[in-house]
């Protein structure tokens, strides 16, 4: 069990994940329009690979990667990313493959600038552009489960560590 006078060094891979990505996430606003650009962008790639018939192979590949990081919210990552990848190929199927990539193009393209507008309400730039983008990038739906999660009261355990950390790096000079 983790205690009070650990170091970010003796953080899981997940946890320390989740300081990095939550120390870029603490206003209120930002973080709702996270929960609400994140799935929209999700959806948007799920749309895309639908057209050629891999969303549910896209699905799987991301519940794998989650499930491996934290099998408790990795589970709820997993359900979610299967309902989208039904709500892709329902888009291709009833707009047509072409259409259902315009639109979901469209769509990664307008959550990602929602989530833009949420940094500069928040004053910090997009944990995207902190470090590794693609790791960013592909864990950002396991990290708006786990903020949904922490919002109805659960993994109380993790929401610790992570607040626990995060304040210990609002604490540290900023180097020059």
């Amino acid at each position: 069990m983790t205690t009070t006078t650990d170091t970010a060094a003796e953080l899981s891979t997940w946890e320390t994940m989740m300081v990095a990505y939550g120390s870029a996430h603490q206003n209120r606003t930002n973080v709702i329009m996270h929960i609400i650009g994140v799935p929209v962008i999700v959806l948007g790639v799920m749309a895309m690979t639908a057209t050629f018939n891999a969303a549910i192979l896209v699905a799987l590949l991301g519940a794998a990667l989650y499930m491996r990081l934290d099998l408790q919210l990795g589970a709820f990552a997993a359900a979610a990313l299967v309902l989208l990848a039904v709500g892709g190929q329902a888009m291709a199927a009833t707009m047509g493959t072409s259409t259902a990539a315009i639109t979901g193009a469209a769509m990664f393209v307008g959550g990602f600038i929602f989530q833009f507008v949420g940094h500069a309400i928040e004053g910090r730039k997009p944990a995207l552009m902190n470090g590794n983008p693609v790791t960013a990038m592909l864990t950002a739906p396991l990290f708006v489960v786990a903020e949904l999660v922490f919002f109805a009261g659960g993994r109380h355990d993790l929401e610790v560590i992570v607040t626990r950390e995060i304040a210990k790096l609002e604490v540290l000079p900023v180097a020059a």
